[in-house]
């Protein structure tokens, strides 16, 4: 029931759903991993977690860390409840990082709903800067409502449009602020319309960053249990026309050379350095076996 709620959740950001998977792992991994029944039970949740949200890297991220964890010996509750601190204190860094980036009197755009780009918003708002926000809905789920609301309960104007609209006004915005749910090489993943609204940023040559802890690093090797999965027609649209296909994505991926800069918790960094941060990351070999029904 747990992977089912998890797995059915369009509506929480990625850190939130990293966050979440923490929760699961720590309910439900064996206490120690050092028998072979338990080490499968964990590879099992690890998958059942991945598989449940696998268009987010930070899920992916902190199964593999927790997986790496409990490789060294460290029980896997205490790795899961670990790294659900290790996330929360890099989303802490990169949200005053964020916040540093806003200047007074500005009118800052952002896309759909991310808690880290609220995060921010909300610490340069506290900190006596001020300025206001422009906003789109988040369809189908309506999530950038949820960002709205937010701001408004701190008396921080903000001006709410449909994802399309939003594009007409981007040329009043000083800077343009996003979350993303994934750092690939050379891509970014976040909401659509993510990739147009960057571009165009570019060309108008608005500033703009995307805010992202280095959890949502997706080494190559995990790039392949990455995916953008298509959701269902039905909130878009519920009709029965065989002639009509309703599409409904949630996301996709944009270049990242659109981007002025990745903010992550060690600072702010170009689209080109990004492939060097990649490398570092590693793979747990307990990651690597998942999905190879073969060895189970």
């Amino acid at each position: 029931m747990a992977i089912h709620e998890f797995a059915n959740d369009h509506r929480s950001g990625s850190t939130e759903l990293a966050l979440r998977a923490c929760r699961i792992l720590e309910k439900f991994a064996p206490h120690a991993a050092d028998s072979l029944q338990q080490v499968r039970g964990l590879n099992h949740l690890a998958q059942a977690l991945a598989e449940a949200q696998p268009s987010m890297a930070a899920v992916l991220s902190v199964c593999n860390r927790c997986l790496a964890a409990s490789e060294k010996g460290e029980p896997p509750k205490t790795a899961a409840k670990r790294v659900a601190r290790e996330l929360r204190q890099m989303q802490a860094i990169v949200a005053h990082r964020a916040a540093a980036l806003i200047p007074s009197g500005a009118t800052v755009l952002t896309y759909s709903y991310s808690s880290s780009v609220l995060a921010a918003l909300l610490e340069s708002w506290k900190s006596g800067c001020r300025f206001r926000v422009l906003c789109s809905e988040g369809r189908p789920q309506l999530e950038g409502r949820v960002l709205a609301e937010g701001l408004a309960q701190k008396r921080i104007p903000v001006e709410l449009f449909t994802d399309a609209a939003l594009f007409s006004v981007l040329a009043t915005a000083d800077l343009v602020l996003l979350g993303c749910d994934a750092i690939l090489a050379r891509w970014l993943v976040n909401k659509v319309g993510t990739a147009a609204l960057l571009c165009l940023a570019r060309q108008a040559r608005i500033p703009s960053y995307a805010v992202a802890a280095s959890f949502k690093f997706l080494p190559r090797e995990l790039e392949k249990r990455f995916q953008i999965r298509p959701q269902p027609p039905r909130e878009v649209w519920r009709i029965r026309n065989r002639n009509i296909a309703v599409r409904n994505l949630y996301f996709e991926k944009a270049l990242l050379r659109n981007c002025t800069g990745i903010i992550t918790e060690d600072g702010v960094h170009s689209p080109a350095a990004i492939r060097g941060l990649l490398q570092k990351s590693t793979l747990a070999a307990g990651f690597r076996s998942i999905g190879k029904r073969g060895d189970e």
